[in-house]
């Protein structure tokens, strides 16, 4: 929501600066996003005649002027059309530095010296008026300063309003929340009703087919207007406001709007069909064109607002085409009505079509402020478009909204905020508010305004009794109490020790979105009937919920890298999604990304050692053993978006894969140096988990070791050979570790060698040499059986 200092101060009666808005908006829980002067500071730009000013030669569009400063003649080269000799104009001389950083230097073009830039008022940041240059007065001085010529600088506040708070997303609710700040009773402009027409002739009539979605609607004919360009004052308004002005009926409605929080609209009377307002639901497939020349396919639950043929607007998002107000406009239709918010935030979220409008209905706004909004469009209408008041002031509402009564009891104030409060601070804090208060003994009985649809609750009252008497004043206590710890979830145990485990290995813990685009998720797809599609995407590149981990870590990984931070290790957890038949699945995962170096470069390490997907599984195997989770196997198949990886199994079920991720992957986030990545089902880790630690005594008996090398063919796994000795060997086997791999000279191309080390140890007793040959020629013939592998000499 964006106001102003001026207008804060006209709406309050207060006379606050800049630096008193910003902090006590703050401290009312109204966050400044921020503050933008309207006036810049434009040093270095002054006020020059034109004195001649002619085309430049194999042009179609410079002149060549001849300005006068003041201090001295300049010759500019100008492509403005509206550049002509006699006018005074803004000036931007050598070295000035203009809003957005561009700084004026001398120049040539088309063989002429150019020295400085005649300006348009958009290259000020004065407005958005782009089409040419800025024409000054007669009467500014020559050589004065741009800055002294301006009007008086305003400031422009882009406040944050919370979804709880639709009463501050117009100007007077901010005036208001700054006048309870100096305990100043706040004087509303908005506050008369529309009077009763005698002399009214044009008929209206207003049906309301749907009492839910629509509570109360409004309407008078105002006939005889001239619709034209609005005044500056109205003009400079709305483009503080970011707005651009459309004619004076246009800006009146948006100004009205802003400066209280109620949309409104006007139609073209003229193009309502039968004089008939009527607001339907929709008819499923039903088809209509909003202001925006877009045809909108709608349905059953979206709300249309009528004329006896045919549909006008799409309620409390956007009019329609065909009966908006144009410059032929010469009588209008005022809408003020209010909308439930649930149909709308429907409606527009389906649409994809957000509005100033929509976004107003869909917090909730006064359904008890129609009739005093009205009016306050009707007063400047009649007064910057003419014309007069043509029927009766219709205003349908079936059923009146009333506020909530909350009983709010003394003694749990105290209790939630720390402190006592008497009676009549509590009362006082209250009213302030606009509630209506009635006290029995130390409890009170509170209706909250309407236009505070967030006061619902006793909760809700003593949160705002705490806002005005300021968070900051409230002072620590030590509760005198006893806590009793429930019982501790295992599952967030294990999480925590997971991410502290990989947070010892160096690698940070990363949050993202779990929306990503279609071109980012496509790697990671395996069919298209996969792809879990958002139906009202914020954006294309939040189109697809992700269906890995890695679609959105590795925009992270691009973004760091991007900023010369070539050495990155991350991890998540979070869910990715795969569309089912009926529903979306989703899984929880432990996903991590790794690139660049293990070490960094220093005078121990002059050449770094780079991932390789030996560095990931040894952090994945310490991982493993931390949480006591063992017989997991190796299989060399792998998904389709590593050149080459693992998958980890447990029983022939699939749990997680890690590898290097390929070039085609890497692609789609300008990644060129290798990345690694692992992922993990992290549930299926959690049934795994083995939170208790069993003592064991460390043997005192001596160990016998043997070592073996065998030939076995290039497909064979090494990690299968070391599962069929583990499963082989019984109890005595104590490691069997796997100490070197080797291909090349005298030995067949098709074969490779495998060394493996065992370790033989009993906890009761000496072995024998007997026994562990015994054990040695069960798993040799074994291996010979199921791998063919034979012994190396």
């Amino acid at each position: 929501m964006k106001i102003t200092r001026n207008w804060i101060n006209d709406l309050s009666g207060l006379n606050l600066s800049d630096e008193q808005i910003d902090d006590k908006l703050t401290m009312l829980g109204l966050e400044v996003e921020e503050a933008i002067p309207t006036v810049p500071d434009l040093k270095g730009v002054v006020v020059g005649k034109v004195l001649q000013a002619y085309s430049v030669e194999n042009s179609d569009h410079l002149s060549c002027c001849q300005v006068d400063i003041g201090s001295e003649e300049l010759q500019i080269i100008c492509g403005a059309p509206n550049v002509a000799a006699g006018q005074k104009v803004p000036v931007a001389t050598v070295g000035a530095v203009l809003p957005g950083g561009f700084k004026i230097k001398k120049a040539k073009l088309r063989g002429l010296q150019s020295s400085g830039m005649i300006c348009s008022e958009k290259e000020l940041a004065i407005s958005s008026e782009a089409e040419g240059i800025m024409v000054l007065p007669e009467t500014a001085q020559i050589g004065q300063p741009i800055n002294d010529l301006l009007d008086e600088s305003d400031t422009i506040f882009d406040v944050f309003i919370t979804p709880n708070r639709p009463d501050c997303l117009g100007a007077i609710g901010i005036a208001r929340e700054l006048c309870i700040s100096e305990n100043k009773v706040f004087q509303t402009p908005v506050k008369e009703t529309p009077e009763e027409n005698s002399s009214a002739e044009t008929p209206l009539s207003i049906e309301i087919h749907n009492e839910i979605s629509c509570p109360r609607y409004t309407g008078i004919v105002i006939k005889g207007i001239k619709v034209g360009p609005s005044p500056q004052w109205l003009v400079t308004r709305l483009e503080h406001l970011g707005l651009r002005s459309i004619s004076n009926i246009v800006d009146i409605t948006n100004y009205v709007m802003y400066e209280t929080g109620q949309p409104l609209h006007a139609f073209d009377y003229d193009k309502i069909a039968g004089a008939t307002i009527k607001v339907r639901n929709a008819v499923a497939g039903e088809k209509f064109t909003t202001l925006d020349e877009q045809e909108r396919n709608l349905n059953e639950n979206d709300l249309l607002i009528c004329d006896d043929e045919k549909p006008v607007a799409i309620a409390g998002v956007m009019g329609g085409l065909d009966s908006e107000v144009t410059n032929q406009t010469t009588n209008v239709l005022l809408e003020v009505a209010y909308f439930d918010a649930t149909t709308i935030r429907a409606t527009s979220s389906r649409l994809g079509l957000s509005t100033d409008a929509s976004k107003r209905f869909e917090r909730g706004i006064d359904p008890n402020n129609t009739a005093k909004v009205s009016q306050r469009a009707i007063k400047l209408i009649l007064e910057l478009a003419g014309g007069q008041l043509s029927s009766e002031f219709v205003d349908v509402y079936p059923k009146t909204i009333t506020p909530v009564s909350i009983q709010l009891r003394s003694s749990h104030i105290a209790k939630i905020i720390g402190r006592e409060f008497n009676s009549e601070t509590v009362r006082n804090y209250l009213e302030a508010l606009e509630c209506q208060v009635s006290q029995e003994g130390m409890n009170f009985t509170v209706q909250p305004p309407t236009f505070r649809p967030d006061l619902t609750r006793e909760i809700d009252l003593i949160e705002e009794i705490t806002r005005l008497f300021g968070y900051n004043e409230i002072e620590d206590s030590l509760q005198n109490t006893i806590g009793v710890l429930g019982h501790k979830n295992a599952y967030i145990d294990f999480v925590e020790k997971v991410k502290i485990m990989l947070t010892s290995l160096g690698i940070s813990e990363a949050i993202t979105v779990s929306m990503t685009s279609a071109k980012q998720s496509a790697p990671f797809i395996e069919n298209e009937t996969d792809v879990a599609r958002i139906v009202n995407p914020l954006s294309e590149e939040m189109s697809i919920l992700r269906p890995a981990i890695a679609s959105t870590l590795l925009g992270s990984v691009a973004y760091n890298l991007n900023r010369k931070n070539s050495n990155v290790r991350l991890f998540e957890i979070g869910s990715s999604f795969i569309q089912g038949k009926k529903e979306i699945n989703e899984t929880v995962q432990l996903g991590g990304v790794l690139t660049g170096h293990v070490q960094p470069k220093s005078w121990l390490n002059q050449v770094p050692e780079s991932f390789s997907i030996f560095t990931v599984k040894g952090m994945l195997q310490f991982l493993f053993s931390e949480l006591n989770i063992n017989n997991l196997k190796y299989s060399a198949e792998h998904p389709k978006w590593y050149s080459y990886g693992i998958t980890l199994q447990h029983k022939k079920e699939n749990i997680g894969h890690f590898g290097l991720l390929s070039q085609k992957t890497l692609k789609e986030y300008d990644i060129l140096q290798d990345v690694f990545y692992f992922e993990l089902d992290l549930k299926y880790l959690y049934s795994l988990y083995n939170a208790g630690k069993v003592f064991q005594d460390i043997s005192k008996f001596p160990a016998i070791d043997r070592d073996i090398a065998l030939l076995v063919d290039k497909n064979i796994s090494a990690g299968d050979i070391l599962s069929a000795i583990e499963n082989t060997a019984g109890k005595l086997l104590k490691k069997v570790l796997l100490f070197d791999i080797y291909e090349g000279e005298r030995i067949d191309k098709n074969k490779k060698s495998l060394a493996y080390s065992l370790e033989f140890q009993s906890p009761t007793r000496t072995l024998e040499e007997n026994e562990v040959t015994d054990v040695m020629y069960k798993i040799l013939k074994l291996l010979k059986s199921r791998f063919n592998a034979e012994l190396r000499d």
